[in-house]
Order: C-alpha cells, then sequence, then structure tokens
C-alpha cells in the first residue's frame, strides 16, 4: 500500500554514483513507484517531481538535512521513516 508523508518527518535520501552526488525528498511510496522531488542531483533542478522505482528509494541512505549528516543508513535495505502514514 502507498503512503505520503502528510504531517510526518520529512524524508531525505541521498545516492551517490559516477562521482555525483544526488539528494531527494521522498513524497509517496507505493509496492513499485515511489515519487520524489529533487531537492540536488546532477542534470536536474531542485524542485521537479520525479519517480524512482520503491525498491530502489528504500535502498537510498536516509539524511537528515537539518543536521547536515546522515541520519541513518539502513540495515535491511528498507529507509521508511518512523511514523509514515499509509493513504
Amino acid at each position: 500500500m502507498p503512503f505520503g508523508l502528510l504531517d510526518q518527518p520529512r524524508w531525505f535520501v541521498r545516492q551517490e554514483a559516477l562521482g555525483g552526488e544526488a539528494v531527494y525528498e521522498i513524497l509517496e511510496i507505493g509496492d513499485e513507484i515511489a515519487t520524489a522531488e529533487v531537492v540536488r542531483a546532477p542534470g536536474l533542478r531542485s524542485g521537479k517531481r520525479i519517480r524512482l522505482l520503491a525498491a530502489a528509494a528504500r535502498r537510498m541512505e536516509t539524511v537528515d538535512l537539518d543536521a547536515g549528516a546522515q541520519a541513518s543508513e539502513p540495515t535491511d535495505g528498507v529507509a521508511e521513516p518512523a511514523g509514515a502514514r499509509l493513504v
């Protein structure tokens, strides 16, 4: 079932590849597809909404942008925030 992050802590993920770094905010995630907003990514404008495979989004490193540091790295391959709400 998909869930949205309405009234929940924001969920940011980071991916490093080919010498670049991308940071996305996961807005909604279902069984197959996640909707994310670009925070920063090479070649993409900030604020652009994109779709990712949900499994890939769950494997990305979760980051805390307010603290400017890594918040957690999932050990079970699932990086969903605590308290996420089903929609």
